[in-house]
């Protein structure tokens, strides 16, 4: 096993982990049933709390070039994977037995704590694809990297703001970042 494949063993359990906890929320969810007032903006963060494992998981394929890691840049890594899994974490609601269960009320009250790990899971993306980039000059970084800044303000103006139609606008931007990465970002595994 080289160096890359044993960093992504260690970063793949955390990536694991985030996209199981989601999973499970949605099942929680849907048994909840008639007693769940869904919300959209809320729905479209937990997709974004999917997408975002996955995200890093197809991204470090690129770092996949690189011989040698430093203990910094494993570290630089997995900090990063562990944002995504406590931002899973907390977008994803504790569903009580009994009693209704209102997902629009949830976003509002909670927001700021997945939000906040969505930021610094942004921070630490356009991290790595800078570092990476001016390192290892890996092929595409700097790229990812401005996407990943778009999407970063995203959350930050979803963070800060309250306001509906900036909730509403920002879940869309930032999906629409992650789409971007994607699909040209970092479109092929080769």
């Amino acid at each position: 096993m080289g160096a890359f494949e044993h960093m992504m063993t260690l970063v793949s359990f955390v990536l694991a982990l985030a996209i199981a906890h989601l999973l499970i929320g949605v099942v929680e969810i849907v048994r909840a049933g008639s007693r769940v007032r869904h919300s959209w903006v809320h729905a479209g963060w937990m997709a974004y709390g999917f997408l975002m494992p996955v995200g890093w998981w197809v991204g470090l394929w690129d770092l996949h070039v690189v011989a040698r890691w430093s203990t910094w840049s494993v570290l630089l890594n997995l900090l990063g994977t562990t944002t995504c899994y406590l931002f899973v974490a907390f977008v994803c609601p504790k569903i009580s037995e009994t009693g209704p269960v209102d997902l629009g009320a949830f976003h509002d009250a909670n927001r700021r704590r997945y939000l906040g790990f969505g930021i610094a899971n942004s921070l630490f993306s356009v991290c790595v694809s800078l570092l990476y980039s001016g390192l290892y000059d890996v092929p595409g970084q700097v790229l990812q990297a401005i996407d990943f800044g778009a999407g970063l303000a995203a959350l930050v103006l979803a963070y800060v703001f309250p306001n509906v139609w900036v909730q509403r606008a920002m879940v869309v931007v930032a999906l629409a970042s992650v789409a971007f990465f994607f699909a040209v970002g970092d479109p092929v595994l080769s």
